[in-house]
């Protein structure tokens, strides 16, 4: 489920959801671009590279886009094709994307470290355009593509007065192609339309209003392109595509004490790389979401502490559906409950729990099953209905996220999950992983803590379940893109 099934029509690429969308709504880019002309001169980007930091204005900006689309209109038509993008990222090279996909092409962005045999893929595609390249690029690069017989789409960032007039484009037309984590197996690509991108954009705006003086960061690019709509300036914590092992949070925790961001979101490896910093507290931030992946109670405590004066929110979202629910954290909720994600968001069409199954929640037992959901900001099957892969449960009004698809057997009523959440707070555990099956669990772990004291905490914690294996060992394996997200399929139950 929640997969697309691509053609070519119109000029663009659609999807099985076509039938459900309105052809009259705007071009996406048209939208973010009319945004970032409401900033006039101010300054919409503070963009980090080398050790400096640039401030770009949101004119200078809307120049280069123009430079661009008027380089492009001239050009071979880019509706319907997709393109590439290999080069580091840059503020310039960022309006050249979006310059792209505002004039009906589409950007398709690899995961991390998986450039090369997806470019090798894409290159037999009759509607790939080529590898954007914008100005300067390593001859290494061009003789490389040269040899793999991939064209080349040259664009050079000059500025030049106005704001883009972009094409009419239908709602279908694809704009942004990306890759899924792969959590629960090979990494999906998914085709979010302009149609699509225009109702998230929404979604998060009612969800999280832009604020006079609002100075933003994050580590998820769609939540850049949303501020960039709303005219709302946006302080990149590092440098893209920096790599994980080269994050620098030390830069980052400095840039909090001076004061220049006052609101934040990030992952749950972000946030415990942080704490681990032990550096704070941060009294300038007044909001900060945690999501991409469960978030437990005790990140959520510490989190809390380095940012005293914010409210704090767990935002549950997926690529398909950002955002699907949103909790606002005040107190710590009971652990073997599972991962709470608050109440479902007043934009979405439908939220449903499919082949349920009765689990403990506390005192009482519930049905737990698959969460789906439906909307015009989900990215959904021929049905209208996007299967999450997160097996969750209501309770009191609120949604709990007790399994996830391929682990969600029940053992004496409870879930993987709730298992997890109880046990990895526990000292001597750095990560942990728990399969389930009906006759027992299998508990993977790393840090100091012995089998034998695991084994006593499951007996201490869950009486009634019988551990079958405990593995101590160096790491648990985790999605390359959050490296929040345990990688289940990767575990074995047996010996």
């Amino acid at each position: 489920m929640g997969t697309y099934r691509p053609k070519i029509k119109h000029g663009g690429w659609v999807t099985a959801c076509e039938n459900r969308v309105l052809l009259h709504m705007p071009n996406f880019i048209r939208t973010l671009f009319d945004g970032m002309a409401q900033a006039g001169t101010r300054v919409l980007l503070r963009w980090p590279a080398a050790g400096m930091v640039t401030d770009w204005r949101a004119d200078v900006l809307l120049s280069l886009a123009q430079g661009f689309c008027l380089q492009i209109g001239p050009m071979k038509s880019v509706q319907g094709q997709v393109y590439m993008p290999l080069q580091a990222l840059t503020a310039p090279r960022l309006m050249a994307l979006l310059s792209v996909m505002g004039m009906g092409g589409s950007v398709v962005v690899p995961p991390p470290g998986k450039w090369l045999p997806l470019l090798w893929q894409w290159r037999k595609q009759p509607h790939f355009g080529g590898v954007l390249l914008v100005d300067t690029s390593p001859w290494v690069l061009r003789l490389m593509l040269k040899m793999l017989g991939v064209a080349v789409y040259q664009l050079k960032a000059e500025m030049l007065p106005g704001k883009p007039l972009l094409p009419d484009l239908t709602p279908a037309s694809t704009a942004l192609i990306s890759y899924s984590s792969g959590s629960t197996g090979a990494p999906k690509m998914l085709q979010r339309t302009h149609a699509l991108l225009e109702a998230q954009h929404q979604c998060l705006k009612n969800c999280f209003p832009p604020f006079e003086g609002q100075i933003d960061s994050s580590l998820f690019p769609n939540v850049l392109l949303h501020q960039l709509a709303t005219a709302t300036c946006s302080r990149l914590p590092f440098e893209p595509g920096t790599p994980l092992a080269q994050w620098p949070l030390e830069a980052v925790a400095q840039s909090w004490q001076r004061g220049e961001t006052n609101t934040f979101t990030g992952n749950p490896y972000f946030f415990r790389e942080m704490l681990a910093q032990q550096r704070g507290p941060f009294p300038a931030m007044q909001a900060c979401g945690i999501g991409g992946a469960p978030v437990d109670e005790d990140l959520l405590a510490a989190v809390q502490q380095l940012f005293p004066n914010a409210q704090l929110y767990v935002i549950y979202g997926a690529t398909e559906a950002e955002p699907m629910a949103l909790r606002h954290y005040s107190s710590p909720a009971n652990k073997r409950l599972g991962y709470g994600v608050g109440k479902p968001v007043e934009l979405l069409e439908g939220m449903e729990i499919r082949q349920p199954q009765m689990i403990r929640a506390g005192e009482q037992w519930v049905q737990a099953g698959e969460i789906f959901v439906r909307g015009k900001h989900v990215l959904a099957s021929a049905d209208g209905w996007h299967g999450t892969g997160d097996f969750g449960y209501f309770l009191e009004g609120q949604l709990y996220l007790s399994a996830r698809r391929g682990n969600t057997e029940v053992c004496a009523g409870y879930q993987h999950y709730m298992v997890e959440h109880v046990l990895r707070s526990e000292t001597g555990i750095v990560q942990l992983a728990v399969l389930s099956r009906s006759t027992g669990i299998a508990v993977f772990y790393s840090g100091e803590a012995s089998e034998k004291q695991v084994e006593g905490l499951v007996k201490q914690h869950f009486p009634e379940i019988q551990a079958m294996r405990i593995k101590r060992q160096k790491a648990i394996p985790l999605d390359q893109r959050h490296r929040s997200k345990v990688l289940y399929h990767k575990l074995q139950y047996g010996n």
